[in-house]
């Protein structure tokens, strides 16, 4: 009796096992870098997160772009008395964007080969902010003009998007993927000018200012080939 019990508890146990086998081969995960920008110029590198269970997987992509970057100019004329003889310029560039979508895909897979297609929905925000700074000096003193332009975007949408997955072994593959975008956002640009002017020998003071501010919605459809083409390399898990 108790080699029966024995024998349908190892049964029992075999099954267990098969099925647990079974059910980590239909799940898997994905972690991957688009490695386009050292082929291309890009802006940023994107990071991708796949969940792929049975023949269907859930996507998570983040895209963050940051520049930050100054410098300076000298004007001078061919005339030692022109207008910008001496004179010089400053200009600083702050930009950031962040793209980031959550979807899912469709996979047909043949061998270590398989396509996919799917569908992103994706959230976008940008901040750009632009200075420059001109100083002239003259007979009476010297001038300063300097101009600062923020513009922000905010905006959602969804991107349709096919793709072709390699592995390459076990665990490391490669993806070519593309897509186009259907975008509604908000944008605000903001313009102010100043002017100072120095006297020889005083204080430099405030002259003038000017301000202007626009914004506005937008919707745009995007189909720009190489403006969306991915190719991640990763590692399954």
């Amino acid at each position: 009796m108790n080699i029966f019990k024995s024998t349908i508890y190892l049964f029992v146990l075999l099954f267990c096992c098969k099925i647990d086998t079974q059910a980590q081969q239909n799940f898997y995960h994905e972690f991957a870098i688009d490695a386009a920008p050292l082929i291309k110029s890009s802006g940023g590198y994107n990071f991708m997160y796949r969940f792929h269970k049975n023949n269907f997987s859930l996507r998570l992509q983040a895209n963050i772009f940051y520049e930050n970057t100054s410098g300076s100019d000298n004007l001078n004329s061919s005339t030692p008395i022109g207008l910008y003889s001496k004179s010089t310029m400053n200009s600083s560039l702050y930009n950031l964007n962040e793209d980031f979508r959550i979807g899912f895909q469709k996979n047909w897979e043949y061998d270590n080969w398989s396509f996919y297609g799917g569908c992103d929905l994706l959230y976008l925000n940008a901040n750009t902010k632009t200075t420059s700074e001109t100083i002239v000096p003259n007979t009476y003193g010297k001038t300063r003009n300097t101009s600062e332009i923020q513009a922000t975007s905010g905006g959602y949408g969804f991107a349709p998007l096919i793709g072709i997955n390699y592995m390459l072994n076990k665990h490391f593959f490669i993806s070519l993927e593309n897509s186009f975008a259907f975008t509604f956002s908000h944008n605000t640009v903001t313009q102010i000018d100043k002017y100072y002017f120095t006297p020889v020998n005083g204080v430099e003071a405030l002259n003038n200012t000017t301000s202007d501010s626009k914004s506005g919605d937008s919707n745009k459809f995007d189909f720009t080939p190489s403006k969306y083409m991915r190719l991640f390399v990763g590692f399954k898990f």
